[in-house]
């Protein structure tokens, strides 16, 4: 099942049974849809597009072409991209999502992840929680990665005191650690995504690929040597809020705003 939320013409739609992942984000303009996220779709690879939540272990470098299942102690189960979320709540504009993982092994670690999606005319807010159920601390990274048309790797600014990059080379990978929460990437034809985070987001990787056209954008917490672990009965909670601008000539008021609708896989 998909949900489908709307706010005059702008438009995402979120699938819980699919791992609770952002399979598209798209705008009404001048009578057309247009993609601001590469839409999910599968393959014999896997999927690909979207956006979905990564729960990460530390020291993980260049892991942006697929979602591996965490390692490390304690144990924490498949990765919550590849498993059913529950829909706790949905409305005209917003859906939220539960996912709880109980581990079975020696190492009984258990923690909840809530995440929330509110639509709003040219914004998008996602938030994150995560709950330490176990008995033992997590020692893992928290965020979100996207996948993006190629287009936005026209200009990519990740930090506004550091010079832009225009037209990486295919397969160079773009990282900015201690995050300052203000990311700026845009098209040729004057589109524009602005991001802010939020809640102790601390790093920014950003990968243009060799083969298929798209970029990975991704948003973690703290790695080695800095994170500290989430202890027994704490809870994380991370943000992030996409601005999108679309250049002078869009016309993006074609459609009337509608409830949210299930959707059939």
């Amino acid at each position: 099942m998909e949900v489908a939320i709307e706010a005059e013409g702008w438009r995402a739609v979120v699938s819980p049974q699919r791992g609770g992942q952002l399979c598209s984000l798209s705008s009404r303009e001048n009578g057309r849809r247009r993609n601001w996220i590469k839409t999910l779709e599968s393959g014999e690879q896997g999927d690909f597009g979207g956006g979905h939540v990564r729960v990460q272990a530390p020291g993980q470098i260049g892991l942006l072409d697929r979602d591996p299942t965490p390692f490390g102690w304690p144990e924490t189960g498949p990765p919550p991209s590849q498993s059913a979320w529950q829909l706790s709540s949905a409305s005209a504009d917003r859906v939220a999502m539960l996912y709880r993982h109980c581990s079975r092994s020696l190492a009984d670690s258990a923690y909840q992840l809530g995440q929330s999606l509110t639509l709003a005319p040219r914004r998008l807010s996602l938030s994150l929680s995560m709950c330490n159920l176990g008995p033992c601390p997590l020692i893992r990274r928290l965020g979100w990665q996207f996948r993006l048309p190629d287009e936005f790797s026209y200009r990519i600014s990740l930090d506004p005191d550091e010079p832009t990059v225009q037209r990486p080379p295919r397969g160079q990978v773009l990282r900015q650690m201690g995050w300052s929460g203000a990311a700026v990437l845009s098209t040729m034809d004057g589109r524009q995504m602005a991001i802010a985070g939020e809640g102790g987001l601390h790093g920014v990787t950003v990968l243009r690929h060799e083969g298929r056209p798209g970029i990975t954008l991704q948003f973690l917490t703290a790695d080695i040597p800095t994170m500290e672990p989430l202890e027994r009965g704490a809870e994380w909670h991370v943000g992030l809020h996409l601005t999108l601008t679309g250049p002078p000539s869009a016309n993006h008021g074609d459609d009337k705003t509608v409830a949210h609708r299930p959707r059939s896989a």
